[in-house]
């Protein structure tokens, strides 16, 4: 499923509500891989847009709803190796994001609008500083 597709999924049959509760378990059935060999092999569940974006989406014009949505979709989310999830926190991971959606404030665009240069800001930049964005798997995961 590509990612565009993939943010207007919502919660499926096999999926759980898209909430920070959710997250973990529903990236795990969303890719395949069973919750407990992630912990076993020590992969952490990131999520591609921070949590701590909440409160900026919230300003962009988006629902509690539609936001928390979006940040716990697990199509954007991540299985990322722990020690290089923290490395990418402590290199600014979040700020980056905040810098960014800071910089959409005022231009009055709907959420619509909004998660079009999320997913654009994902697929360019993101992925040339992270090389990665969306679901992905652990080489080892079946």
């Amino acid at each position: 499923m590509g990612l565009r597709t993939a943010v207007s999924t919502r919660a499926g049959p096999e999926l759980l509500e898209f909430a920070a509760v959710t997250f973990r378990e529903n990236l795990s059935r969303a890719s395949r891989v069973p919750l407990e060999l992630m912990k076993e092999y020590g992969y952490d569940a990131h999520h591609g847009l921070p949590q701590a974006t909440f409160r900026r989406l919230k300003n962009l014009g988006f629902s509690d709803d539609l936001a928390t949505e979006l940040i716990n979709n697990p199509y954007l989310g991540q299985w990322i190796e722990r020690g290089q999830h923290i490395a990418m926190h402590v290199d600014g991971y979040n700020k980056m994001w905040d810098e960014f959606l800071k910089g959409l404030e005022g231009r009055n665009l709907s959420p619509s609008e909004v998660t079009a240069r999320i997913l654009h800001f994902m697929e360019t930049d993101v992925v040339q500083r992270y090389g990665q964005y969306g679901m992905t798997k652990p080489p080892f995961a079946p």
